[in-house]
């Protein structure tokens, strides 16, 4: 999954972990973190359809990463949110999300999917899926900050608790992004560029990032 991030000075709250009350607020938020990214904006190039789906696509990321403790965010506001799997939790189990599926069809109104996502999205998790660390690792699945709260540290906060559990466990932190923008965020973190995939022609590309276990 791609990984959002925003520049900004440390937050004195700590982050803790998202209720599960909290899901649909968390993916509203996310959503709005990644409506300019340019994967998204190319796979789902219709704003009603942008609307509709990505606030699906992070609550099924949620529904995935909160039974294992891994979605986090700072404060009480929900300002941004990290989805993490720690070793051994990825690839996640596809019965969690099925039943958030099936809510979601039950919608009215909702968009059929774009013919940019339903010919090129599969072909964009095939590539996700073969550019994935092999190494033990923490996975950064998701990392985003409501636009109105980026530049204030959230996003910084966040990936330093991503690094200190990396760190703690002794092994790699890995991420994906497709925001150019994030490269240099995610190097201050001590990642960096591993493997760069065009998925298809015409699909924004995708950046493999990684870092190394901590040296004892």
């Amino acid at each position: 999954m791609r990984a959002h991030a925003d520049c900004g000075l440390q937050l004195a709250t700590p982050v803790r972990l998202i209720r599960p009350d909290e899901q649909r607020a968390a993916a509203a938020m996310l959503a709005r973190s990644f409506d300019g990214d340019p994967m998204f904006r190319y796979l789902l190039p219709g704003e009603r359809q942008r609307a509709a789906w990505l606030p699906y696509l992070f609550g099924q990321s949620l529904a995935h990463t909160l039974p294992d403790g891994g979605a986090w965010t700072t404060g009480d506001s929900l300002d941004g949110a990290i989805l993490m799997a720690e070793p051994g939790r990825f690839p996640f189990p596809w019965t969690r999300g099925l039943g958030y599926f099936l809510r979601f069809w039950q919608r009215a109104g909702v968009p059929w999917p774009s013919w940019h996502i339903a010919k090129n999205g599969p072909q964009v998790q095939r590539a996700i899926d073969a550019m994935h660390h092999r190494g033990p690792h923490v996975y950064v699945y998701v990392l985003g900050v409501d636009p109105k709260r980026q530049g204030t540290g959230a996003g910084g906060r966040l990936m330093r608790h991503a690094v200190g559990r990396a760190d703690a466990l002794g092994v790699a932190l890995y991420l994906e992004t497709t925001n150019p923008n994030n490269i240099g965020y995610y190097r201050r973190f001590g990642l960096e560029v591993t493997e760069e995939v065009v998925a298809a022609p015409g699909v924004p590309p995708i950046w493999a990032m990684v870092r190394g276990p901590a040296q004892p």
